[in-house]
């Protein structure tokens, strides 16, 4: 499958506009400071994501932005499954340090591939990863008691979408 530019950014864009308004509506809802906490820290991821990925469009940093865009990309989806978690009163202990992991080879796999193989090097890695993550979270939300809101039956199902969107870009 050929990956372009356009189509990453468009469903980057749709995960984290989705993401955003529902943490936005959640967070003013219930002022909820255990999930809360790391729903905001996924839009954070979002927000990185976009100004790394401006930036090595702007052609500053080069692998390292691409870098940094992969590495809070993966963690945008990373932390909506952790916030999920927490919301459904679920220990995240191992799971933020498969998180801490995995954020760490998404950016170590462009600053390595990127030099070698172009703009993309290092994508497979990063895929694999928010595949990994956007089922992990949307699992998490279809669970109670977070899965009875409303709310949640359509972030599950962003979600899902994105990871089969990831997955198909894979091949």
């Amino acid at each position: 499958m050929m990956l372009d530019l356009f189509s990453v950014t468009v469903m980057t864009a749709i995960v984290a506009f989705v993401a955003t308004a529902i943490f936005v509506i959640e967070t003013l809802r219930r002022r909820d400071a255990g999930a809360g906490r790391l729903w905001a820290v996924a839009y954070l991821c979002g927000t990185v994501t976009t100004f790394a990925y401006i930036s090595w469009a702007a052609g500053i940093g080069e692998e390292v932005a691409i870098a940094i865009g992969n590495a809070a990309f993966a963690m945008t989806p990373a932390f909506m499954w952790l916030g999920n978690r927490r919301f459904n009163d679920r220990p995240i202990v191992w799971q933020s340090v498969v998180v801490g992991v995995l954020a760490v080879t998404t950016f170590l796999a462009a600053v390595i591939r990127v030099p070698i193989e172009g703009e993309w090097g290092g994508w497979a890695v990063m895929a694999a990863h928010i595949v990994f993550f956007f089922l992990a979270g949307g699992w998490e939300a279809m669970r109670r008691p977070m899965g009875r809101m409303g709310n949640a039956r359509l972030l599950t199902g962003v979600l899902f979408a994105a990871a089969v969107y990831g997955t198909a870009r894979v091949y």
